[in-house]
Parts: C-alpha cells; sequence; structure tokens
C-alpha cells in the first residue's frame, strides 16, 4: 500500500467540483478523505457516485451532509475526526472549498 495511508484530508465542500477532484486525486494516491458538503435529495446521487468512486481508489471516506458554516456541526465534524484519526495518522490537508458561505 501507497505510504500515504495513515494521511488524511478534510475537504470542506467536497460533493462537486474542486472538493470533488481534489478528493479522487488524494485516494488515488492513498489518502484517507473526510469530506463536507451540504446536498439535498436531488443532488445526492452525485455525493453517491463520488463516495463509489473514492472506495474503488482504497480510501474509505466519513461525508458529513451538513452546513459548514453551523459552528457546532463544525466541532461535531473536529470531534469525528479526532475520534477516527489513528495515533499513528494524521490530517495532511485541509482544504476549504465551499461554494457559499462564511466561516468565523
Amino acid at each position: 500500500m501507497n505510504q500515504t495511508n495513515n494521511k488524511y484530508v478534510l475537504i470542506l465542500g467536497c460533493s462537486s467540483g474542486f472538493g470533488a477532484a481534489t478528493a479522487l486525486r488524494l485516494a488515488r494516491e492513498g489518502y484517507k478523505i473526510f469530506g463536507v458538503h451540504l446536498d439535498r435529495k436531488a443532488t445526492m446521487y452525485k455525493v453517491e457516485e463520488l463516495l463509489h468512486e473514492l472506495h474503488h481508489h482504497g480510501s474509505d471516506p466519513v461525508f458529513f451532509n451538513v452546513n459548514a458554516a453551523d459552528a457546532r456541526k463544525r466541532r461535531d465534524i473536529v470531534e469525528k475526526v479526532r475520534e477516527t484519526i489513528p495515533e499513528d495518522g494524521y490530517l495532511k490537508v485541509f482544504l476549504h472549498s465551499l461554494a457559499f458561505g462564511t466561516l468565523k
């Protein structure tokens, strides 16, 4: 397995565009993907397709369908990321690729 198998990435805005492309590229390189997106039922099929592709590349992605502009939701995500990454792993990349909204 690739030497990056203990490296993780957290992408805000992961379900399409630059965020999805980055997730796919890094999954091919052995990164484990945490993705945050805000999609409704009409676009969830795209998220499911992306998850399938990420699994195909050996990643075991964890996605959160939440509003990343909500401070409480962000805290919940950070806690889940901390719980999931093993002691010998680490968050190598953090990408802000939200289509709208600001983080405070």
